[in-house]
């Protein structure tokens, strides 16, 4: 499987004639992105025919709360996905256009903080059973450097995209808790936004500006009516990344406002802003291993919000046994610090002091078992989840089949 560089320019957007390594698009400026959802479960669009592709995976997976949190148990879930994909060049159309589709179904069994309890959510594709669009956007490249993008999208794909964090399985690990907490109406996984983006850059640096609307858990009703969720990204990359080397360093800010003239609506949020950094570093070591680091940080300290900073660190070291280059072993903590009052108030919380954060530790490894099928076991430690309840320990096991 070709490899995606971290400066991928636009005009190489498509450029490969079988597989892409993300279904995330190669031009969003030099820095490297991938999905909110880890690439692992996004597999990349590969070629039907001249103009066409497509996408398919299919992951179960199963969850134990062993000790602490709310109570002991099990569950289970399933998400499978499924797209398409039209380059107008290729077709004969029209250079630089792209379409894509693409719709999710999730089978789910109980909801995994009904056993942790705690707000960084130990699995990042539990979401409640039902059939979703997920993508439905129209992509144009406006010359060297700009692209237009319009229609439905997951917000993580193109901003707060942490890519050595991709297969750490904790959702605070995707999109800072400091937008996913305090703006439940964000359209990231399982949902999606109608909005705009419009992105540029150079040879080492990128910036894009994107705005969506206010509710996305209401996809097709009340679009322009609940308010809208801007966001700014811009990246810097160099000491190699920008010669699409495996090492070097990317670094990324971002700014956002969420503005909902209707807080009292279920599901929503007051009116609110913050900020996000990213700092990633990537090192070829020897005999084909490679070694990720990731720090990412995120701040919305208004009084409304219950998570008004947020930090995380870690590392992915890919091929860490010789003879198996499709394994990685992924380490990770994040924590996220927790406002007691605004907590309290959107959450029933046993009686008891509030401690003034949550924290969790994951360890977990990915052994590709054949090109298209992997199994992933994961431990999570969680402190104090939601500053209130005795501290979990979650299992998970997860195995990824990605059809072609």
């Amino acid at each position: 499987m070709r490899r995606i560089p971290l400066c991928a320019l636009l005009s190489t957007m498509l450029a490969s004639s079988a597989v892409f390594a993300t279904p995330a698009d190669r031009g969003q400026g030099p820095v490297e992105q991938v999905p909110g959802i880890a690439s692992k479960l996004l597999p990349g669009y590969n070629r039907l025919n001249d103009g066409w592709s497509w996408a398919g995976h299919l992951d179960a997976e199963s969850y134990s709360n062993l000790a602490g949190g709310a109570a002991q148990g099990s569950t289970a879930n399933l998400l499978g996905q499924l797209g398409g994909r039209l380059d107008t060049g290729r077709a004969g159309l029209w250079p630089g256009g792209q379409f894509t589709l693409s719709g999710i179904g999730i089978l789910a069994g109980a909801d995994p903080e009904g056993y942790s309890a705690a707000l960084q959510t130990p699995s990042n594709i539990y979401a409640p059973s039902e059939l979703r669009l997920y993508e439905l956007s129209f992509r144009q490249q406006l010359g060297a450097g700009v692209q237009l993008r319009l229609g439905y999208d997951d917000i993580n794909h193109y901003f707060g995209v942490v890519g050595p964090a991709e297969n750490l399985v904790n959702s605070a690990f995707g999109f800072t808790p400091t937008i996913t907490e305090n703006v439940p109406g964000n359209g990231s996984y399982p949902y999606s936004a109608l909005g705009a983006m419009l992105g540029v850059h150079g040879d080492v640096w990128g910036s894009k500006l994107g705005i969506f609307q206010g509710d996305a858990q209401h996809q097709f009703t009340h679009t322009f009516a609940r308010g809208y969720l801007a966001l700014w990204e811009g990246g810097l990359c160099w000491g190699g990344a920008e010669r699409d080397e495996d090492s070097g360093y990317v670094v990324k800010v971002g700014a956002w406002h969420y503005r909902q003239p209707h807080p009292d609506l279920p599901g929503l949020s007051p009116s609110t802003s913050g900020v996000y950094t990213v700092w990633e570093a990537r090192r070829e070591l020897d005999r084909g291993r490679r070694l990720g680091l990731f720090l990412q940080g995120g701040a919305a300290p208004q009084s409304v919000n219950p998570v008004p900073w947020q930090l995380a660190l870690g590392l992915r070291l890919e091929q860490p046994f010789l003879g198996r280059p499709g394994d990685s072993l992924s380490l990770g903590m994040t924590r996220s610090w927790l406002r007691s009052a605004a907590l309290q108030a959107d959450e029933e919380l046993p009686a008891g002091t509030v401690h003034p954060a949550e924290t969790v530790y994951e360890l977990t490894y990915v052994a590709q078992l054949r090109p298209h099928l992997s199994i992933q076991p994961d431990i999570q430690f969680i402190h104090r989840p939601q500053g209130v309840y005795p501290d979990a320990t979650a299992a998970l096991l997860r195995v990824h089949l990605e059809f072609f």
